[in-house]
């Protein structure tokens, strides 16, 4: 098709608010394939054999993605004093005791279709040649125990022998290098006969790619994208069984924690369908602040709220005084003997999630029964029970606080009622969008997708607005969970996703001060969505490739625009500061696949470098499994004057040097 001009005057003068950097945030929820095969560095599945409620393992395996060698039988965890903190610890450990020359034991390799950290439960152990890793066993054994990893054709990678533990429990610990590449290697741990022994648990990471637990490519894929925002915690769904007082444990001995399969069941299986329903990988309170400082993160709790027990406000009252109470107070004094002696003082707290739409579960798993989410009446008084108490336990940092918005006026204005002068902002889900059905996309498909934020959505923000306005309290919005799909369905992440994100982080960052949106956070960016992990190497997706660049408008000034340059098939965003003009244009129609033709006059605006290095994320097309090809390009300014051409579906990024005259 021929290209469709378009003409405006960007005038430098005249300018709006800052571009809030909390308008770019993540969730981080412990679900999926968001930590195991994703940011956890942990290449063992199960590795505290778990074996959920109810639930028989495989033929020939002791529990999933374990398989007996002998007769092995399970037994209590090792963490057994501890498992009291979450209710119904679903992990064990195995237990050995046979005869003379009877060998026992279990091993681990491909499961289903192996590493695959979309939507599949598969599961493998991957070895990179000359990388080096670490191996750690907690065992309590008298006799000779042996560990060994080898090729899927029976080639030894690495063996050794586990000494006894004559004082109970014990922790083994080794490294090797692997001598292969093996996507596929078969972990065994086996005793000779004669003996009795147990295996409490087992961990196995590369050293070099580790830290605290996490995968550094993952993270340098995080930092790459350059958010500043929220990293919202535990979740989402996961945050009404996640007992943060176990991440204060060391890693091996955290209970292993089991999710009720229909749950929040956005596939089958529900929050934690891909490993077996429960989550043992979990990172706790400590390790998630310290990536928040490493990555640029604005630290956000979500507490766990179901009915605002007793036991449920005090211990979202003693997560505010963990991050934010001075070493007077009682956690803050097990803060500090942790090696963090000043406070966290982390501001953003989440009251519940979704509660308005979930069910409840007082006692999973030991009682399957669950309850209807809660009324319009009951959600305000567990909000009364709850508000006080965390608001009491940061006297020295004021906390901000965050409601469940129920999608009606009665349930809003009822908690507003309450306890709106103690809340800051209302949590928001309606941001997803579902991609295209049927086995590949059409142009008008993808089209009305990547328009959908820009209208719909901000329409529907709009309804909110008016609600909050309605209560006389001044109430911020949360856009907290958004991506087309939704993210956790999809199997191939493509350029129809990434304009999606285009759209979506325009129509915000152009509408957030009319409408008080204060947050917004993609839902996830690990595995659904932004960055795509695999056995070796983490890397951006194209919603990733956009976020970055849409990321590098935080905390600069934005310059109004004419409305030809967000509407039809073109958006802009345009910002100004330090000593430049950024451009960011999006060509948001398939139909007919036209190159936007754009002529910008530029107005009040000194240009001190004619020359433009421009970055072109280019459609390679509009099918399933289209990607972005990366350009770079440059242009030149004229006078005043700049032309570019913006392909169809694709993103044109620049910037101007100057200065304003």
């Amino acid at each position: 098709a021929p290209p469709v001009s378009i003409e405006f005057a960007l005038d430098s003068h005249q300018t709006e608010n800052v571009v809030n950097p909390e308008l770019f945030g993540h969730d981080l929820e412990f679900t999926r394939h968001d930590l195991f095969e994703g940011l956890s560095a942990e290449l063992v599945a199960n590795r505290k054999f778990g074996l959920r409620s109810l639930q028989s393992p495989r033929q020939g395996d002791i529990v999933e993605r374990w398989t007996a060698i002998g007769s092995p039988r399970l037994d209590a965890p090792y963490w057994t004093n501890v498992s009291g903190l979450v209710s119904g610890d679903v992990g064990n450990s195995i237990h050995c005791s046979t005869s003379s020359g009877t060998r026992c034991g279990v091993y681990q390799n491909q499961y289903d279709d192996g590493f695959n950290s979309l939507m599949s439960a598969g599961s493998a152990i991957p070895l990179k040649q000359d990388s080096t890793y670490k191996v750690r066993l907690v065992t309590r054994n008298e006799g000779k125990i042996s560990a060994a990893l080898s090729t899927p054709d029976g080639n030894l990678i690495w063996q050794t022998e586990v000494p006894s533990s004559t004082n109970g429990w014990a922790n083994f610990e080794a490294q090797f290098v692997a001598n292969v590449t093996t996507l596929n290697a078969t972990l065994t741990i086996v005793g000779e006969g004669g003996q009795e022994w147990w295996l409490g648990s087992v961990s196995l990471t590369p050293v070099v790619n580790t830290w605290k637990g996490m995968r550094n490519d993952t993270i340098a894929a995080l930092q790459k994208i350059n958010f500043r925002g929220l990293m919202r915690y535990p979740g989402g769904c996961f945050a009404p069984f996640y007992r943060w007082k176990i991440g204060l444990l060391p890693a091996d001995q955290r209970p292993v924690i089991e999710t009720p399969s229909s749950y929040c069941a956005a596939v089958s299986g529900g929050v934690n369908a891909y490993t077996d329903g429960m989550m043992e990988n979990g990172i706790g309170i400590d390790d998630y602040l310290a990536l928040c400082e490493a990555v640029g993160y604005v630290p956000a709790i979500t507490v766990r709220l179901q009915y605002a027990t007793p036991e449920e406000v005090q211990e979202a009252r003693d997560w505010v005084e963990y991050c934010n109470g001075n070493t007077s107070t009682v956690w803050g004094k097990v803060r500090a003997s942790r090696g963090h002696p000043e406070p966290y003082n982390v501001r953003y707290w989440y009251l519940g999630n979704e509660i308005n739409q979930q069910s409840r579960y007082p006692n999973y798993p030991k009682s399957f029964e669950k309850d209807a989410p809660p009324t319009t009446v009951e959600y305000t008084k567990m909000l009364q029970r709850l508000v006080h108490p965390m608001l009491a336990a940061s006297p020295e940092f004021p906390i901000q606080l965050l409601t469940v918005s129920g999608g009606t006026r009665d349930w809003d204005a009822a908690w507003a009622n309450a306890v709106g002068d103690h809340v800051f902002a209302t949590s928001f889900h309606d941001g997803y969008f579902n991609e295209p059905s049927g086995p590949d996309f059409s142009e008008g498909a993808v089209t009305t997708c990547t328009m959908r934020p820009r209208d719909q959505l901000i329409q529907a923000v709009y309804g909110l607005r008016e609600e909050l306005n309605s209560t006389n309290k001044t109430i911020a919005i949360s856009l907290d969970e958004w991506g087309l799909g939704p993210p956790w369905r999809v199997t191939n992440f493509g350029v129809a996703h990434g304009m999606y994100a285009a759209g979506f982080l325009s129509a915000v960052t152009r509408s957030a001060q009319a409408l008080n949106i204060r947050f917004t956070n993609y839902f996830e960016p690990v595995n659904e969505g932004a960055v795509q992990v695999g056995p070796f190497s983490a890397t951006l997706t194209p919603v990733g490739q956009v976020m970055e660049l849409y990321g590098q408008h935080q905390g600069r000034q934005r310059v109004m625009l004419p409305n030809v340059s967000f509407s039809g098939p073109l958006d802009t965003l345009v910002t100004v500061g330090e000593g430049s003009l950024l451009v960011t244009m999006a060509n948001l129609n398939a139909v007919g696949w036209a190159t936007c033709s754009v002529s910008i006059t530029l107005l009040g605006w000194d240009v001190t470098s004619s020359d433009i290095a421009t970055t072109t994320l280019k459609a390679q097309g509009f099918s399933r499994s289209s990607l972005f090809d990366i350009e770079p390009d440059s242009t030149s300014v004229k006078g005043n004057a700049v032309h570019v051409d913006v392909p169809p579906l694709s993103v044109v990024h620049f910037s101007i040097a100057g200065r304003v005259h």
